[in-house]
């Protein structure tokens, strides 16, 4: 179902909108459908890459404080609930297994997380 849209352009952009709509073979009133369409494929697929861009820091900085812990040893209780102060992480990530950690700061819970999509509260 197609809906009717009333859009007004400044005189030379509406110029360069027929200008690009001669060019891709369009009517005037197709183009810009198409164009609002591209741009929300692109900005979807730039948060998709944006998140797997975030994903594998994470991952990189799980990799790199597990081979820390393996060298210097686990990190106390009383570290982790240091970090998670510092960093404002939710109150269950305090004194709790490094996987909280990177976990929170990526915005999201480990599976195991009783929160699982649900958030959390902070502090």
């Amino acid at each position: 179902m197609e809906t009717e849209l009333s859009v007004t352009f400044a005189p030379e952009l509406r110029e360069a909108v027929r200008e690009a709509a001669d060019e891709a073979g369009l009517s005037l009133s197709e183009w810009p459908s198409r164009a609002a369409e591209a741009k929300l494929n692109a900005d979807r697929d730039a948060a998709i890459l944006a998140e797997a861009a975030h994903r594998r820091r994470m991952e990189g900085l799980q990799e790199y404080l597990d081979e820390y812990q393996a060298e210097q040893g686990a990190f106390t209780d009383e570290e982790m609930a240091r970090a998670s102060r510092e960093l404002g992480l939710p109150g269950h990530a305090r004194g709790t297994r490094l996987e909280w950690l990177t976990a929170d700061l990526g915005g999201g819970c480990p599976r195991s997380c009783p929160h699982q999509g649900r958030g959390h509260g902070r502090g």
